[in-house]
């Protein structure tokens, strides 16, 4: 995955409009949640020592890509947290995948809050830069997250800078049909 995102990320693919005429739903850990209709889901679930973990990468065909993350019990991450552990993820995967042809940077780096399922979930944005081969493309990074003592959910969405006014109402289309 990491290595779709990464060359996705950029410029290698034309990016679609999402069809959010067609839209599809799916579940995770409790959560339905639509998404456009030509986009593509994956789930993964496993126990990590006591901990249950659920998540749905959602996908459209060019490069965006939006992540849901359950953890239950929750495990009472912060904001920053969240946010510096997907970058490092990002970093240590293209490491092992592609070598010292990846590099990644992050800019503007701000807290950002949205209201999802009824309650006002934290997060972070940023511009994080993506190069490789010599090609630099800047991308979009957020994350939200609603904490609990029995469930922690996460949700990250990351594309293209200048693929955003395309790929945002996909984005739009998750956070509003995300439902419990």
């Amino acid at each position: 995955m990491l290595v779709s995102v990464a060359i996705g990320g950029c410029g290698f693919f034309f990016e679609p409009k999402p069809d959010l005429e067609n839209k599809k739903s799916t579940t995770v850990a409790g959560l339905t949640v639509q998404y456009p209709g030509n986009w593509t889901v994956e789930k993964e679930t496993e126990d990590l020592d006591g901990v249950e973990f659920a998540s749905l990468t959602i996908e459209s065909s060019g490069n965006a890509l939006a992540m849901i993350q359950v953890f239950e019990p929750g495990v009472g991450l912060t904001p920053q947290e969240v946010f510096d552990t997907y970058v490092e993820g990002m970093k240590d995967a293209a490491q092992t995948e592609l070598g010292g042809v990846f590099e990644l940077s992050v800019r503007s780096d701000e807290a950002y809050s949205r209201d999802l399922l009824g309650n006002s979930w934290q997060g972070r944005k940023a511009v994080v830069e993506v190069g490789l081969l010599g090609e630099k493309v800047p991308n979009r990074l957020q994350t939200l997250q609603r904490d609990r003592e029995d469930q922690t959910v996460i949700l990250v969405v990351q594309g293209p800078v200048e693929d955003w006014k395309t790929i945002e109402p996909g984005f739009e289309a998750i956070y509003d049909g995300l439902s419990e």
